[in-house]
């Protein structure tokens, strides 16, 4: 069986030169990217899924977790962390690295 999932991308730091995250995520991705070794946190979102199921820890529970993506973009590369956030706590799930050209 296959399945579709989708998403909507939501930028935390930057919209039309102007910064409009929550100052809690904004710090949050400062310490995350403390924790991984990031230099600087310049990159930030929220991915917001339409099957509410997505992040559950228990069938029928109400998703509290947010789903962010943090990194640096450099001019010679780039670095990002998918991570679930849970509270004050955080789970990395994925880091990909772009090599600049």
């Amino acid at each position: 069986m296959k399945t579709t999932l989708q998403f909507l991308i939501e930028s935390l730091l930057f919209r039309s030169g102007d910064p409009i995250g929550n100052i809690e995520q904004v710090l949050f991705a400062r310490k995350m990217a403390d924790c991984e070794g990031i230099p600087n946190c310049n990159r930030l979102a929220r991915l917001t899924f339409n099957d509410l199921t997505v992040n559950q820890a228990l069938a029928g529970a109400a998703s509290l977790n947010k789903t962010l993506v943090l990194g640096f973009e450099a001019w010679n590369d780039s670095v990002l962390h998918l991570c679930i956030r849970i509270g004050k706590s955080v789970v990395s799930i994925a880091t990909g690295y772009l090599p600049g050209l």
